[in-house]
């Protein structure tokens, strides 16, 4: 039977799509075996706060009373999870005091109960007379069910592997298959992305593949004109609740959700989404942000409350120089894929002024598809940037890129988006070669950002307590309520420090 030049020309068609498809694949895989082959360790007394909010809420508990927290430091103390001193400081600066010992009800098969330490880092008594961890709660919650299942170090990468796909979806319809795989590559190999994809005990990579997620979808819900109303409805409002539940996560990825919905509001009707499907997607947000603000009254006790204390989250405009000179160049260097995106943004800038000047009329010039991405992109990218670059507390932790480089793990997605469209345009030899570029960079700037190894910071990473010869808190394992372990005489010293994240 005679095969026809287009039946030649489809197949040859789709073999590429699933080439493209196959190396994602792949290569989230590679990624994924090297996360999984690193050992955990708590390197920031934010870990010690999630592990200890994450084994509560496996059995049951988000806040806890005097007697219920005395019981979970205890059982945390005597299973290893927490060193046997040096975590007080850390808890009563809403007031109240220590609490006095007591049981943790509907934690009996969970190891709690027994002696140990008095107060834990980060978790503080609220003006609601409960104890909570002081970190936002949404990783808590997602989180939680890997933990459950023994399988916590998989909760990242699950996440991850979703923000890969969407991604994937999304710069493929923009920017077509190597764009597709162009965006997996920027966004998964990065000193950024590889240092915290291991950290299970941190919500950094999980809010950042949230917001990956909600940007794929809404990318791919805009450019899918030809898709039904209802099918679009659904993927964007999935997509917005994405940027929700990353905003749960990190409180201050509401700059992602903002910046969607301005940016679904100016180009709902360019892109032929009716108004009802954009009053759903609305609706999604609002009751979203709502749960969230009902949840900090029941918690913290009032809507716009969160567990920090007072004071310790605080901006000024005199951080903007130190933070811009000493800290972005860290990001730079964990995130070399920023100049490519920077790259993007100057080129759709060019290419606007330049036919604006070329049409010679004041009139409203047609905002191009390539234009309208970008800049929502970069406008949610520079965002992240504006919001930590007034933030006081990395100013003092300039010298310890681990602390601060990770604020700006949210913005990968921006990153990989922008920085595969600069791929897109240039000849296809060399954005390979460059892609395989910022892959080496990715593993340099990973060994930049761990000292050349997880079993013990070096270089320019945290010194004390957290760097080097500190008995980092390996946890050797990940499953089961309260598993894990600190070596002798390890662990932190104790105090609050984290800041935003």
């Amino acid at each position: 039977m005679a095969i026809t030049l287009n039946e030649i020309v489809s197949s040859a068609r789709r073999r590429k799509i699933t080439l493209e498809a196959t190396l994602a694949v792949v290569l989230f895989a590679v990624f994924a075996i090297f996360v999984l082959l690193t050992t955990h360790k708590y390197l920031e007394p934010d870990d010690y706060s999630y592990r200890a909010a994450i084994a509560a809420l496996a059995s049951g508990h988000i806040r806890l009373s005097g007697a219920q927290y005395t019981s979970l430091v205890n059982s945390l103390t005597s299973s290893g999870v927490l060193p046997s001193s040096g975590l007080h400081g850390a808890v009563g600066a809403l007031g109240g005091g220590t609490p006095s010992a007591g049981s943790l009800p509907g934690l009996s098969g969970h190891g709690f109960g027994g002696g140990g330490s008095s107060s834990m880092l980060q978790w503080h008594k609220m003006a609601t007379g409960y104890y909570m961890t002081e970190k936002n709660y949404g990783y808590v919650l997602l989180a939680t069910p890997f933990y459950m299942l023994g399988i916590l170090n998989f909760a990242p990468l699950f996440y991850g592997g979703l923000a890969a796909f969407a991604l994937y979806i999304a710069a493929s319809r923009w920017l077509g298959r190597r764009g597709g795989l162009f965006a997996v590559v920027l966004y998964l190999f990065s000193g950024l992305a590889i240092t915290f994809a291991w950290r299970s005990t941190m919500e950094t990579f999980t809010d950042a593949s949230l917001i990956a997620i909600g940007v794929g979808l809404l990318i791919w819900v805009f450019l899918a004109k030809e898709k039904g109303q209802s099918q679009r409805l659904i993927i964007g409002a999935l997509g917005f609740l994405a940027l929700s539940m990353a905003t749960f996560a990190r409180y201050t990825d509401l700059v992602a959700l903002g910046v969607a919905f301005v940016a679904a509001t100016i180009f709902a009707k360019r892109s032929q989404i009716t108004r009802s499907t954009l009053f759903s997607w609305y609706a999604v947000a609002f009751v979203a942000m709502a749960g969230i603000a009902l949840f900090d009254r029941w918690a913290y006790g009032a809507f716009t409350s969160t567990g920090y204390t007072t004071g310790v989250i605080t901006f000024s405009l005199s951080s903007i120089w130190p933070n811009l000179t000493k800290v972005l160049p860290q990001v730079i260097i964990a995130l070399p894929a920023s100049l490519l995106a920077l790259a993007a943004i100057g080129y759709v800038l060019r290419v606007f002024l330049f036919s604006r000047a070329n049409n010679g009329e004041d009139s409203k010039v047609s905002v191009g598809q390539d234009l309208a991405i970008v800049l929502s992109l970069g406008a949610a990218w520079f965002g992240f940037w504006l919001v930590y670059l007034a933030y006081n507390w990395t100013v003092n932790q300039a010298g310890a890129p681990l602390h601060v480089v990770r604020f700006y793990v949210p913005g990968i997605a921006f990153v990989a988006l922008l920085g595969a469209f600069t791929l897109s345009k240039m000849p296809k030899t060399v954005s390979h070669v460059v892609a395989v570029v910022v892959m080496a960079l990715a593993f340099i700037s990973y060994y930049h950002l761990t000292g050349g190894s997880t079993h013990g910071l070096g270089g320019g990473a945290p010194q004390g307590p957290f760097g080097r010869g500190a008995g980092s808190g390996v946890i050797p394992d990940q499953g089961g309520p309260l598993s894990g372990a600190l070596p002798p005489g390890g662990g932190p010293g104790g105090g609050s420090a984290g800041g935003l994240g």
